[in-house]
């Protein structure tokens, strides 16, 4: 969200110091200047921008924690990859590695191992001591959706055996990176010294599904059935490339703030899980009272478990069934462990089921007095009172979506990682944009009308929860660069997807552009842009900000107390604010791009026509628009000639430091330009002369520089009173006056008036030159010693005619 500006900033003319430490004699800069661009030479080079092929993002997305997952569609014949480590925990209980077929012989089963033996249910599934609970869940909820839909969902994902130089060797079809991908496993399987299985499997024991399905996503997860960074969002989106969507439930990154919105939260939910639309998963993190439990460790899970509740810590449960129902909001879940269960409202034992909902049980197909397998009723209150996420995935066939992918790099080098802002929130122009045309308006009586995830491509563990993501829409079919009003913002997440959506009544029109984030961080990544939309579209990147035959360059400096002079509100105050000129080549720009960068701060740019910055064309100046907060941008075309720029912040006496940026269609250089609205020094590496004047008194100095250069001239007297005398001529009567701009005789009687200063705005001198700069200020009842201050961008010689060495002869 951007700060909210006042209207006024009220602020008026700085008194001049009244200290001699405040305002010392000796030359000295009150502002630093660095220059961050290269020689014309470099200068492209340099700022060279490397386009990442959507091919190439793809082939790299190939490599994922040391092991190669080809495109499904690929021909392969491979060996698969080698089995998944164990933690130390899970070593202690390893007894050996085993193929299916000499475990099942030494079981005693009398059966060849077979990928299903029958239609996938998620009562056959069993969670070993390896086996992470939310891939469970997910693979419970998916065998669900497959018996009540009559879909083959968890059977494309294995459709066979790979055909390799091993019998036992088997393709599992995951998304990953971007794409459909195949991961190559075995059937080996770890088992206890007890003989059971430490992996997940099927109450079927000749059936491999369940333990295939899970060594393959432990090898995209990690390479180990430690796995990390997993969360039924996640593994539903590598199993089925479907639409992840999470709720956080607790103040931590809730976006929902009132129970209404909860309620429709459910009510969607469940009106999508009746229709077929999706499946749906909670998890819970950390629970006050949890603790070890015998049951528990008994069955090797190490997960402590709520005394009051039932439910276990850091855990993840299937929703099995949603419903709502005479006014109650339900959710059947299921323990992945196959038993301990919740003990609250609806819980087995609540004597609701007896007292004051005899007929619900019934009504729900519900046995109350069955065996503890782990599933339970639960409310959907107690499921926000309780639990921690609540986990959708959404089947854009059934939603009968249009899908448009895009795949891509992000390189924030090397415009935007030289930025001083810390992230993109105030400067998109260097972001990943696409423009995405729809071919009709939306259907007015859907709810969502565009889906968007973004997913970052995961190469090793230090990828995970690395840095927060997003993905904004905003109107129009031209770039963004820094963002104004917002369609939607979708909210930052760390793990590897990101969701925003926007409803059908928010879009305006046929065109938007996608604006991919990331928050707090500057990283290098690639990624996959999946677009979802009711009516069919077309999703096209925007080309880059700044071509590659662009040359571009910065500087660093400061508003100080002194040229922090703030909007243009108060004019002269205006005016202090620091000065930057540039001059187009004789053959013209055809663009030049600015940015003015200042964290937390409402800046501005404001260019000027000619070589120097006068008052009365400050309604002619271009301006970059409203004041906004971290950035500004100014894009010009067709440039002629010379230029002065002014920055400037909203609020006078703002001292901060501040970034400003080009880019041109040809070599440009910016530098400071000496100006008279500051009482002392300016910027280095401009360079500034002082002398006294006693009251009365006139003294003539000869001025001359050894190179063409610029300067301006500020007389301080007191206020009030008569005006000094301030002239600049040349040296010698008969060679031509210097090119001098000085105020008009208005602007200059009230300038005096607040400042008490007279000045000469710009003069430009040659060398060889001898130029005669004469100064007088009044004798007033009460005044000061007066102060000729001569600010300019080349060494000046300066000699004091009343001395011998420059007396006139």
């Amino acid at each position: 969200m951007r700060a909210v500006l006042k209207t006024c900033c009220g602020c008026c003319y700085p008194k001049s110091p009244k200290s001699a430490e405040e305002d010392p004699l000796d030359p000295t800069a009150v502002g630093r200047f660095d220059e961050e661009n290269p020689s014309d030479a470099t200068q492209r080079q340099t700022y060279r921008c490397e386009v990442v092929l959507p091919e190439a993002v793809l082939a790299e997305g190939a490599e994922v924690h040391g092991f190669h997952l080809p495109a499904w569609t690929e021909l392969l014949k491979a060996e698969p990859a080698k089995c998944p480590s164990l933690s130390k925990m899970q070593k202690v209980a390893l007894r050996e590695w085993l193929p299916m077929a000499e475990w099942l012989r030494r079981e005693g089963v009398d059966a060849e191992p077979t990928i299903f033996a029958g239609m996938p249910d998620s009562r056959n599934i069993k969670q070993g001591r390896v086996t992470d609970c939310s891939l469970m869940s997910v693979l419970s909820v998916l065998a669900e959706y497959d018996q009540r839909w009559k879909t083959s969902i968890l059977k494309s994902i294995l459709p066979s055996k790979v055909g390799t130089t091993s019998d036992a060797a088997y393709g599992c079809c995951l998304f990953v990176n971007g794409l459909t991908r195949r991961v190559v496993v075995d059937d080996l399987v770890p088992v206890a010294s007890s003989g059971k299985l430490l992996c997940a499997h099927s109450a079927t024991p000749q059936e491999l599904w369940v333990l295939l399905i899970e060594k393959a996503v432990a090898m995209i997860m990690g390479g180990s059935y430690a796995m990390r960074g997993s969360n039924p969002g996640t593994d539903a989106f590598h199993l089925t490339g479907w639409i992840p969507e999470t709720f956080p439930l607790k103040n931590e990154g809730c976006v929902v703030t009132s129970e209404a919105e909860w309620m429709s939260i459910f009510d969607t939910a469940q009106q999508g899980f009746a229709k077929g639309h999706c499946v749906l998963c909670v998890g819970t993190t950390e629970l006050a009272d949890a603790t070890s439990n015998e049951l528990a460790l008994r069955s090797g899970y190490v997960e402590a478990v709520s005394p009051s509740s039932g439910l276990v810590a850091g855990h993840a449960y299937p929703v099995l069934q949603c419903c709502h129902i005479d006014h109650h909001r339900l959710l059947f879940l299921k323990n992945p462990w196959g038993h301990t269960r919740w003990k609250g409202r609806f819980s087995p034992d609540d004597v609701a089921w007896r007292e004051s909902e005899p007929q619900l049980a019934a009504k729900l197909g519900y046995e109350v007095g069955a065996v503890d397998d782990g599933s339970f009723w639960i409310s959907w209150e107690d499921v926000l009172r309780h639990f921690s996420h609540f986990y959708i995935a959404w089947s854009p066939a059934a939603l009968q979506l249009h899908e448009l992918q895009a795949h891509g790099c992000w390189n924030p080098w090397p415009h935007f990682v030289q930025s001083i802002l810390a992230d993109d929130t105030d400067l998109l122009g260097f972001n990943p944009q696409f423009h995405l045309e729809l071919s009709e308006p939306l259907p007015a009586d859907e709810n969502i009308g565009i889906w968007v995830v973004l997913s970052r491509h995961i190469k090793s563990r230090e990828d995970y929860n690395s840095h927060f993501i997003s993905v904004s829409l905003h109107q129009g079919r031209s770039r963004i660069c820094c963002p104004n009003n917002v369609l939607e913002q979708g909210v930052f997440s760390n793990g590897e997807c990101a969701l925003v959506k926007l409803p059908s009544t928010r879009c305006p029109n046929r065109d938007l552009v996608l604006v991919v984030s990331q928050h707090g961080a500057k990283r290098v990544f690639n990624y996959t842009l999946q677009v979802y939309t009711q009516v069919p579209a077309r999703l096209q990147e925007l080309p880059a900000l700044v071509p590659e035959t662009y040359s571009s360059g910065a500087v660093r400096s400061e508003w100080t107390r002194r040229s922090a002079g703030g909007c243009s509100n108060s004019v002269w105050s205006f005016f202090q604010n620091p000065q930057w000129s540039f001059t187009v080549p004789k053959e013209g720009l055809e663009e030049l791009i600015l940015f003015l960068e200042c964290p937390d701060v409402s800046v501005n740019l404001r260019l000027f026509e000619g070589p120097v910055a006068r008052p009365e064309h400050l309604r002619a100046a271009v301006s970059s628009g409203a004041y906004r907060r971290g950035c500004c941008l100014l894009r010009l075309q067709d440039l002629q000639g010379s230029y002065v720029l002014i920055v400037s912040t909203f609020r006078a006496g703002v001292c901060s430091p501040y970034r400003l940026s080009w880019h041109s269609s040809s070599p440009v250089s910016l530098a400071p330009q000496p100006h008279p609205f500051v009482e002392g020094a300016l910027a280095h590496p401009l360079k500034l002369s002082v002398h006294s004047l006693q009251l009365g008194r006139r003294i003539e100095l000869q001025v001359r520089l050894m190179e063409p250069g610029r300067f301006s001239v500020r007389l301080q007297a007191s206020y009030g009173g008569q005006a000094p005398h301030l002239e600049l001529s040349s040296a010698h009567p008969s060679r031509p006056a210097p090119y001098c701009v000085r105020l008009r005789a208005s602007d200059a009687d009230q300038y005096f008036q607040l400042s008490g200063a007279a000045v000469i705005l710009h003069a430009e001198l040659q060398p060889g030159e001898s130029y005669l700069l004469c100064a007088q200020v009044p004798q007033t009842r009460g005044g000061r010693t007066g102060k000729l201050y001569i600010i300019s961008d080349r060494q000046v010689v300066v000699d004091s005619l009343m001395s011998p060495r420059g007396r006139r002869r």
